[in-house]
C-alpha cells in the first residue's frame, strides 16, 4: 500500500492504494501507540515545518477544506510571498492567465484545539496505550470537528503551533535545554512563546524537574494559549462518541 497523510481539515488521514483505491481514515481510529516510528527521527527535530527560507510557498493546509468529492488535485492551493524574487516569479506566473485566485479566509480559534491535540500526542509519546474509535465513531467525531474546529488560515496555524510544540519537547528532553535554546530558531520560539506553561507540564510530566523543566520563550502571562472552551468542547464530543463506541462493542 501506498499512502499519503494529510493534514487535512476534514481530521482524516488520507490513503492511496497501489490498486489506486483511495480510503480516507479518522485519525482517531488510527492505533496511535504503533505509529510512533512511522515518523522519521529528523522530523521531529525540525522547526522549518513552513519552509522559512523559500521565496514563494504552496500549501494546502491555509485554504478551506472543499468537501470529500473534490480531490486534492483539484483542490485550492495557498501561497505565501516572501519577498521581491518571489513576487516576480508570481507575477510571471499570473502573468500566463492559468492561475485561479481568491482571497485567503481565516475562521475560527486553533488555540485549543492545538492544546488539546498536543498533549493527547505527548501521552503517547511517553507510553500511554492508544484507544481507536471504531471506524463509524470515528466519522461521527471528525465530522463534528470539522464543523466546529479552525478553517482557513487559522488551521494552518494550528498544525504549524502543533508541530513547533511537539518538536520542542522532544529536542528539550532528547539534548536537554542548552542544546534546544541553540537549535531553535527565533520565529519559531516566538511561535511558541503563548504556550510556557503547557511545555513546563509536559516536560514534568516526562519526569524533569528544576531548571530542567523550565520554559522561558518569552510568553503570555498564563502561558497555556487559550480558554480552555474549545478543548472542553472536543473532549466532551470526544466522551459521547466513545461511549457509543463501547456500546457498540458491548452489543456486538
Amino acid at each position: 500500500m501506498q499512502f499519503l497523510c494529510f493534514s487535512l481539515q476534514d481530521y482524516r488521514v488520507h490513503l492511496m492504494h497501489e490498486d489506486g483505491y483511495a480510503e480516507k481514515v479518522p485519525y482517531f481510529c488510527l492505533p496511535a501507540d504503533q505509529l510512533t516510528d512511522v515518523i522519521a527521527p529528523s522530523c521531529y527535530s525540525c522547526f522549518d515545518y513552513s519552509n522559512a527560507l523559500a521565496d514563494v510557498v504552496v500549501g494546502y493546509m491555509g485554504v478551506p477544506f472543499e468537501g470529500k468529492d473534490v480531490p486534492m488535485t483539484k483542490h485550492f492551493q495557498y501561497a505565501t510571498i516572501r519577498n521581491a524574487r518571489g513576487q516576480e516569479m508570481w507575477d510571471l506566473l499570473s502573468g500566463t492567465g492559468r492561475l485561479q485566485q481568491a482571497p485567503a479566509t481565516r475562521e475560527g480559534s486553533r488555540k485549543d484545539f492545538v492544546l488539546q491535540t498536543l498533549v493527547a500526542d505527548d501521552e503517547v509519546q511517553l507510553g500511554k496505550a492508544s484507544s481507536p474509535l471504531p471506524l463509524w465513531a470515528g466519522n461521527i467525531l471528525a465530522d463534528v470537528l470539522e464543523a466546529i474546529g479552525p478553517k482557513g488560515l487559522e488551521f494552518a496555524q494550528y498544525s504549524i503551533d502543533y508541530h513547533f510544540l511537539r518538536n520542542y519537547l522532544n529536542v528539550r528532553r532528547r539534548f536537554g535545554r542548552a542544546q534546544a535554546d541553540r537549535h531553535i530558531p527565533e520565529y519559531a520560539r516566538r511561535t511558541m512563546a503563548p504556550f510556557e506553561k503547557v511545555l513546563e507540564e509536559r516536560l514534568a510530566a516526562a519526569g524533569l524537574e528544576g531548571p530542567d523543566a523550565e520554559v522561558a520563550l518569552g510568553g503570555r502571562e498564563d502561558g497555556r494559549g487559550g480558554d480552555g472552551q474549545a478543548v472542553g468542547l472536543i473532549v466532551g464530543a470526544a466522551a459521547v462518541v466513545a461511549a457509543l463506541g463501547a456500546l457498540w462493542v458491548m452489543s456486538g
